[in-house]
């Protein structure tokens, strides 16, 4: 059967597992794997986020005994800073990444006003800039880089869930509040992984309807695309498991919770430089 990598710089990647889990055969065997030692990824450099996953990465696939049929790099930050690096470096792994869903809002779009909220080193990224004018040259984008939401929404997950972690809810809704700048807005690309986990706090707290997006079934789709043809029927092999470069008390609970055992400490060697190897 088969197993599928999937990387985060925390837990945030959970809400793209779970698009994955729900298109895949139940007997599919996941890695997952988290970065708490460096989370979280958002006020770092393009070139710190880069070399960091590359040795992450390089780690994962050296420790892991089954191999993976494909990694999913499921963090808009480490695939819009690192994953051309990670393929030049793993040629023979099919890697998926993750990008901010700029395509489908301005398909959805009526008003041609949608948002991007996202960390600020996504926002600012050249990768989303290309993104906009290749899809949305006809739209009006309004950017927002929350400078604290990935970590609220991590902090949300080790407790637990939205019940145990009421007290956040207020600091929440005080980071999408700058987004909400022009009325004509009805559609918002949630440019980070972690923030599908806070979404019922996001719609609420909007001060209108608008349209959420995300890009968790759309690389499920491409999981199932990249997958070689014979892992699907291949004899079961292992069971899911976790790694983190760090230990957590809230990053264990959550992975016990999901099927994917205690999680196992990932050693990281220092940051990987130049290409290729």
């Amino acid at each position: 059967m088969a197993r599928v990598a999937v990387f985060d710089s925390g837990l945030g990647g959970v809400s793209v597992l779970a698009a994955i889990r729900d298109a895949l055969p139940p007997a599919t065997r996941y890695s997952y794997c988290a970065d708490g030692a460096f989370f979280p990824y958002g006020p770092r450099s393009e070139a710190e986020i880069e070399a960091r996953v590359r040795a992450v990465i390089h780690a994962l696939l050296r420790h892991e005994t089954d191999r993976p049929d494909v990694v999913v790099i499921a963090c808009n930050t480490a695939s819009t800073a690192a994953l051309a690096a990670v393929r030049a470096d793993h040629p023979q792994m099919p890697f998926v990444g993750v990008v901010p869903a700029i395509k489908p809002a301005a398909s959805l779009s009526k008003s041609r006003v949608i948002g991007l909220l996202a960390t600020p080193g996504t926002v600012r990224r050249a990768y989303s800039d290309q993104l906009i004018r290749q899809f949305a040259a006809d739209c009006v984008v309004v950017r927002h880089g929350a400078q604290k939401l990935a970590d609220l929404a991590e902090q949300v997950v080790a407790r637990g869930g939205v019940q145990q972690a009421a007290d956040l809810r207020p600091a929440v809704e005080a980071e999408i509040a700058p987004l909400f700048t022009d009325h004509r807005l009805d559609t918002v690309v949630l440019g980070c992984t972690h923030y599908p986990l806070v979404r019922h706090w996001l719609s609420e707290a909007a001060p209108w309807p608008v349209t959420w997006l995300d890009s968790g079934e759309a690389v499920a789709r491409q999981v199932l695309r990249v997958l070689p043809a014979d892992s699907l029927t291949r004899p079961e092999q292992g069971g899911s498991h976790s790694w983190n470069t760090a230990a957590s008390v809230g990053f264990t609970a959550a992975m016990m919770a999901m099927g994917l055992g205690k999680p196992h400490v990932l050693p990281v060697q220092p940051a990987l430089t130049g290409h290729g190897g």
